[in-house]
Parts: C-alpha cells; structure tokens; sequence
C-alpha cells in the first residue's frame, strides 16, 4: 500500500469514521487506484437503517478525487477548497435478490 489511512485522513477535511477511504494502490498524475472497507463497518456514517445505500459511491468517488487533486499539488502544504457540483445522468438500478430464486 503507497497510502495508508492515517495519511490519507492527514490530507482530507473529513474526520472520524467520515474519511471513508482506506488506502492507495496507485496514483499518477491521471488516476487514482484507492481501497475501502468501510462499506461494511456497521459504524458508517452514511448508512441508514442498517443498510449503505449505492447512491454513497458517489461520496467515496468524491473523497478519492480530493485525495487525488492533493496528492498532485505536488505536496507543498497547500489545499483548496473543492466542491463536487453535479452529479448527472446516474441511474441506480436495484437486482431483486441478486439473481437467486
């Protein structure tokens, strides 16, 4: 692992249980190669009602491209803000009992 989550959490603003990301793979200066268990901690602050809804990708996509936008700043202690301002043409499709009968 290049990343751990201690560094990673280092470098976002997200606190606690809401850095969400566990590690690095890879990174560049065009991609980002991250790693989550989070997904299945019972303790997820964005789960409801027991369950983590898809729709929460978009929040580990979001926290993997600030990562990615700091890591590329060349590590000079500076960060900007940066907002994820749409999300469009998404579609969330739901397998009824993921295909066993």
């Amino acid at each position: 692992m290049l990343i751990s989550r201690a560094e990673i959490c280092s470098r976002l603003p997200h606190a606690g249980a809401m850095c969400l990301l566990d590690g690095v793979l890879s990174w560049d200066a065009t991609r980002i190669v991250c790693t989550a268990g989070t997904h299945r901690a019972a303790d997820n602050p964005l789960r409801r009602d027991g369950r983590l809804h898809a729709i929460c990708g978009i929040e580990y996509a979001a926290q993997a491209m600030a990562l990615h936008a700091a890591l590329s700043g060349g590590g000079h202690g500076e960060t900007h803000a940066g907002y994820l301002a749409s999300v469009r043409d998404t579609c969330w499709h739901r397998l009824s009992g993921c295909g066993r009968r």
